[in-house]
């Protein structure tokens, strides 16, 4: 398995504890039965289902239950509820599996519940209250020299003895300095999460988290640093050069993990970054947490220098990735986009805060934004330079309900594909619809021709005797069906013919009909021939009486036998003929 935390889960678990959807008190569990109802009536409602869940198994299946892990959520009446025990299974079993990266996001959201239970505004069947002072102990210990004790009050509310640092749960995972749990205070405007207003659509919040201003005057938070794309540099001679960065390069497992744990610097220095320099040019540090989409690679950022702090605050906000590549000399297309050259063995060095940022990077020793030997002209969101090129060659297009950038070559080459394919759809839906009618055309044929020769199979199996005994049978049903004046229809069975009767004999019985075996409706005919025959019978006796003639509706002996010898006569023939 390939475990890893489900971005859009993790939003939508957010959003539901900041709508104060939250169940604070009520045991967990997760049934298939819960499962189905985020799945829908039609049982195809994917998103909904896979959203309701902490972390994904990238090597399992789309679009199956065994892809999505960690349920957290599940409907509660007609509204998505978060609940908090489910939370802490999911903390808990991701813990003894090791999965820490999804116990981390768990314990997030378990921070954010409590949170809520403190300020009294969740809408849960109950709510969690603050604990009170001497309610219970807590082992506190400071995230700044470690230092350990035991209080009555929450760890968050205490400052460190021993140096004054901000106090915490002990047993949390990893440095202190480095934690999101420790940071509750006010949000701080630097690199929020894009939306229409900054000139795009919104796109998927899990990739941005604002930044927050922790207790210790640090800034952290997550945020996009690199992405795919065909970009255009400005090389030393003036000339523009295409550069592609293919998704199996900036994707690679190996590329993202030289970007776990690199030093941030502010600019670009005009060096590599390394332990000889570092104490010069290092003022904070990306995470290890690494998310992906089609498109982009994102990642947590703490920025830990205080001039650093300030010049962020102040507006310098924009990064900017500096890393190794070799370049092949390799002329392509990448959706409708020329490139001269391809970026291959991307390893980074460094993520530089600049006053502009790239989407691409440059040759060789690749600074990203204006402030590096090359410079590069690609596009960034709300680049409002005047210098720049993005305005003239980049037009807008949605995709899965996001609006991205892109050259108006890519654009139209895009719609093209897309027209093409809905026509495909549309055929092949038309040959399928065809397809289906005549499957179940044939299947009709075939369950007839099997009837048939089943049939067959049973008549010539026949002898005379048996003949003659059905023959009696089906005349002795038939005369009957005459008293009780049953209209006969070619095709019916001696079934329905008997049913016919017995509802002539007896009105009110079609309810037990309908759903009766054939002892009950053999049993029920007896009865009905025994009623019709007691009416005749009576009829004769009050004609009689009264000196009249006996019924046309009795049947005379000779008749009924003429009939008999008819339908022997034609059986025989049959049998014959078809022989």
């Amino acid at each position: 398995m390939a475990i890893s935390v489900y971005g859009p889960g993790r939003t939508f678990a957010n959003s539901l504890i900041n709508g104060g959807h939250i169940d604070f008190d009520s045991d967990w569990a997760f049934s298939a039965a819960d499962g189905n109802k985020l799945l829908g009536e039609d049982g195809d409602n994917w998103s909904n289902y896979a959203k309701h869940h902490l972390a994904q198994d990238s090597e399992a299946e789309s679009e199956t239950k065994d892809r999505f892990k960690y349920p957290f959520a599940k409907m509660k009446g007609d509204q998505s509820t978060i609940y908090r025990a489910g939370v802490i299974a999911a903390k808990s079993r991701a813990a003894q599996q090791g999965q820490d990266n999804v116990a981390s996001a768990a314990d997030a959201l378990l921070t954010a519940i409590d949170e809520k239970a403190e300020d009294g505004d969740a809408c849960g069947t109950s709510k969690k209250k603050k604990k009170k002072a001497g309610d219970e102990t807590f082992e506190c210990e400071c995230i700044k020299c470690g230092h350990q004790m035991t209080s009555e009050a929450h760890c968050d509310e205490l400052k460190c003895p021993e140096c004054g640092g901000q106090m915490r749960r002990a047993g949390r995972p990893g440095p202190g300095k480095d934690k999101k749990d420790n940071q509750r205070v006010d949000f701080v405007d630097f690199m929020p999460v894009p939306t229409a207003q900054d000139g795009v659509e919104a796109l998927d919040a899990a990739l941005y988290s604002r930044m927050k201003r922790t207790s210790d005057g640090f800034l952290a938070g997550r945020a996009v640093v690199t992405n795919v794309g065909v970009f255009p540099y400005r090389m030393d001679d003036g000339t523009i050069r295409w550069e592609l960065r293919p998704p199996e390069e900036v994707f690679h497992p190996d590329s993202l993990t030289t970007l776990k744990n690199r030093p941030m610097t502010d600019s670009h220095p005009g060096e590599i970054v390394n332990s000889e320099n570092i104490r010069r040019f290092q003022v904070g540090n990306l995470g290890e947490e690494i998310l992906t989409d089609a498109y982009r690679v994102s990642i947590p950022i703490i920025v830990q220098d205080a001039a650093a702090v300030e010049a962020v605050q102040e507006g310098k906000q924009a990064l900017s990735c500096g890393y190794l590549a070799d370049v092949e000399e390799k002329e392509g297309v990448w959706m409708g986009v020329p490139y001269q050259g391809v970026q291959r063995n991307i390893r980074y060095n460094h993520v530089a805060i600049v006053d502009r940022g790239r989407a691409g990077d440059a040759a060789v020793m690749r600074m990203d934004s204006v402030d590096g030997d090359h410079r590069s002209i690609g596009y960034r969101i709300n680049d409002e330079s005047p210098n720049s090129h993005t305005e003239e060659i980049m037009k807008k297009i949605t995709l899965d309900g996001v609006e991205y950038q892109a050259e108006a070559e890519v654009i139209k080459a895009l719609n093209t594909t897309q027209s093409k394919l809905d026509e495909i759809s549309g055929s092949l839906d038309s040959l399928q619809k065809e397809k289906t009618e005549a499957e179940a055309k044939r299947d009709e044929l075939s369950e007839q021709l099997d009837k048939a020769k089943k049939d067959l199979e049973e008549a010539q199996k026949l002898t005379p005797e048996q003949i003659d005994a059905a023959v009696k049978a089906r005349m002795a049903i038939l005369t009957t069906a005459q008293k009780a004046d049953v209209e006969v229809k070619e095709d019916m069975s001696e079934m329905d013919l008997k049913k016919a009767v017995i509802l002539k004999a007896f009105p009110n019985s079609k309810s037990k009909l309908d759903e009766a075996d054939e002892g009950y409706i053999n049993a029920r005919f007896d009865g009905a021939v025994e009623h019709f025959e007691a009416r005749a019978t009576e009829d004769v006796e009050n004609r009689t009486k009264l000196g009249g003639e006996t019924p046309p509706d009795v049947p005379k002996e000779d008749s009924a036998e003429a009939a008999r010898e008819r339908m022997i006569e034609r059986m025989t023939k049959g049998d014959s003929e078809q022989k």
